[in-house]
């Protein structure tokens, strides 16, 4: 008895050890994005403070950064492979906010809109991600300069 109650703490800080190192390396390649999008953002573009660092991943992957000039004037940047892609003043740009109160008059969404800027075909877009009523996930895409429908996806509900 004595010697599966061992068993069972050892099998259990083994669990418990692996889990906060899976923990620890996912927090670690977080603040080594935020970083890289910091560092590239104030060496290619007049961005002085980051707001938001995001990683998109489509046909292609870019890092996306968004912050702001010392006139505090929005700007969002595009890089990949350590390089500027393209950057936008996001006063050029349609709203996320207004694309997604558009999306809550037709669609039953549960829960909240996400809105990550991303870029396919050298065309800045707006990828917006919810959960529908049914538990479905939704990716709806639009073009940030004219705010144009580009298209969508819903992925079926995970069951387990």
């Amino acid at each position: 008895m004595r010697k599966i109650f061992i068993l069972t703490l050892l099998i259990l800080a083994a669990v418990c050890w692996e889990g906060s190192q899976m923990a620890y390396s996912l927090y670690s390649q977080k603040q080594q994005l935020q970083t890289e999008g910091m560092t590239l953002a104030r060496q290619f573009t007049a961005i002085t403070s980051v707001d938001q660092v995001n990683m998109y991943n489509g046909k292609e992957s870019f890092l996306v950064v968004e912050g702001k000039t010392d006139q505090n004037i929005p700007i969002i940047a595009w890089f990949k492979d350590q390089q500027l892609v393209r950057y936008e003043y996001r006063n050029s740009l349609k709203s996320e906010e207004g694309l997604e109160e558009n999306i809550k008059q037709k669609i039953a969404v549960a829960g909240k809109i996400e809105a990550i800027p991303g870029m396919e075909d050298k065309t800045p877009l707006w990828e917006i991600r919810f959960t529908d009523q049914e538990g479905k996930l939704n990716y709806y895409y639009y073009n940030m300069k004219s705010g144009d429908f580009i298209r969508s996806y819903r992925l079926q509900k995970m069951e387990g």
